[in-house]
């Protein structure tokens, strides 16, 4: 079997779009589009081994450990808005939307770990799933 096909570090490097759901619906779509890289990348393993690194011999910080590393994969987005205005990607915008918004943190973190998301079909690269 020719591994190539399966490189989950290449195809976590190439990233996806989540489409996310809305909280108390989660069969319903928002128009919120956020792309992201795979657990696999090199972008994920740097900032989880940052985290790490930090914490060793201290009382893990939870959640804000786990945004850090989220934050590093997250690439851009695409519909966001809070109280009529639209918010623009920006890494400080990205940690205030997952610490305020814990369902589309989950849904992120999620997807981030869910290796058979980055090898769906695929045109020039890119493919959104939600």
């Amino acid at each position: 079997m020719d591994l190539q096909g399966l490189n989950t570090k290449e195809r976590a490097a190439q990233g996806i779009d989540i489409v996310i759901r809305e909280p108390a619906a989660p069969f319903a779509k928002t128009d919120i589009t956020i792309r992201v890289l795979g657990r696999d990348s090199s972008e994920y393993q740097n900032a989880l081994r940052g985290v790490l690194k930090r914490q060793f011999g201290t009382e893990p910080d939870g959640e804000g450990g786990a945004i850090e590393v989220l934050a590093a994969v997250t690439l851009g987005w695409e519909n966001v808005a809070y109280e009529g205005k639209a918010v623009e990607y920006s890494a400080d915008n990205v940690g205030w939307l997952y610490r305020e918004f814990p369902w589309i943190r989950e849904q992120v973190e999620a997807a981030v770990k869910d290796r058979s998301r980055f090898f769906g079909e695929r045109s020039n690269g890119s493919a959104t799933q939600s």
